[in-house]
């Protein structure tokens, strides 16, 4: 169809962005070879984990929702793990990294020693270290571990965000095939409609230029054939896409700057990308009359 209302991309401009992108997702697929995988690529959440994508695409360090990766915080060994070695016995690291048994009478409470640079104390739960020199005494703290070699202090503004959103990359891609980019699609259109459904009130799900950039390039994973549960997902993504692009509209439409400016900020996504996202699901997967509902959406926007 022709684009009968000026707000829609026109044809010219369809059939040069969907070109464009065919081109785009023909190289996307090309093997790279003697290019290996940086390790911090491969650490991305699992496929089925929603609200780990989402922290992982607004920037929320790993550390923060991958349970693997959280500190354990210490727990005092239960004494009666060690009945192996008697009522009375505990097994003690020497320096060398092995462990020696050390029988005790808990009744004395002394200070004891079990080489030239550890010092135990016997409690009633058990044994403790009291004092430690020489190759223990440099190492780190609680309150003042180091950096890794990897990672060093962070030395950058206190006041800079505290993250930066990933961009997607074809490094990101290799890890996604077609039915992992239709679950994350399914997630964006989840995403985007929570967002709208806060209405002006702040939304913890704010989707940015970042995001449309993800969407675009999991669109590049989805193949030509898919079945109609799959094709549901792309049509209720391009719906979304629609709806974000009629409540900015309208809510830009305020003629009161301050309101206009809250406005901009509740839907920093770009409207131009919503605009791509549309294209791709109407001209790559042969969903036209999406058109006609774009430009009804458009022509219901104030005049």
């Amino acid at each position: 169809m022709n684009a009968s209302h000026p707000l829609l991309p026109s044809e010219e401009w369809r059939e040069v962005f969907l070109r464009r992108f065919k081109n785009f997702r023909k190289n996307a697929v090309q093997p790279t070879l003697f290019a290996p995988l940086p390790a911090s690529l491969g650490i991305m959440p699992r496929i089925r984990e929603r609200d780990h994508w989402w922290a992982f695409l607004t920037g929320v360090p790993m550390s923060e929702w991958d349970a693997a990766k959280k500190p354990k915080p210490y727990q005092k060994p239960w004494r009666g793990q060690y009945h192996g070695y008697g009522a009375d016995a505990l097994p003690i690291p020497n320096a060398e990294g092995s462990s020696q048994i050390l029988s005790y009478s808990l009744e004395d409470g002394r200070v004891f020693s079990t080489s030239n640079s550890e010092m135990w104390r016997v409690t009633t739960d058990g044994v403790e270290l009291t004092s430690a020199m020489n190759a223990t005494a440099s190492l780190p703290t609680p309150s003042g571990t180091p950096a890794p070699p990897d990672r060093p202090e962070d030395t950058s503004d206190q006041n800079a965000p505290a993250s930066i959103y990933p961009e997607p990359t074809p490094k990101h891609m290799q890890l996604l095939f077609h039915g992992d980019a239709l679950h994350l699609l399914m997630y964006f259109t989840h995403w985007i409609i929570l967002h709208l459904e806060r209405g002006s009130a702040p939304s913890p799900h704010v989707l940015t230029d970042t995001h449309s950039r993800w969407i675009f390039a999991l669109l590049s994973r989805v193949r030509d054939d898919v079945s109609a549960d799959e094709m549901s997902t792309l049509r209720s993504l391009a719906r979304a896409c629609m709806s974000l692009i009629e409540e900015r509209k309208r809510a830009t439409s305020n003629v009161a700057s301050s309101s206009q400016g809250k406005a901009v900020g509740l839907f920093p996504m770009n409207e131009s990308g919503c605009w791509m996202i549309i294209t791709l699901v109407i001209g790559i997967w042969g969903q036209r009359d999406l058109w006609q509902d774009a430009e009804a959406m458009l022509r219901r926007l104030p005049a």
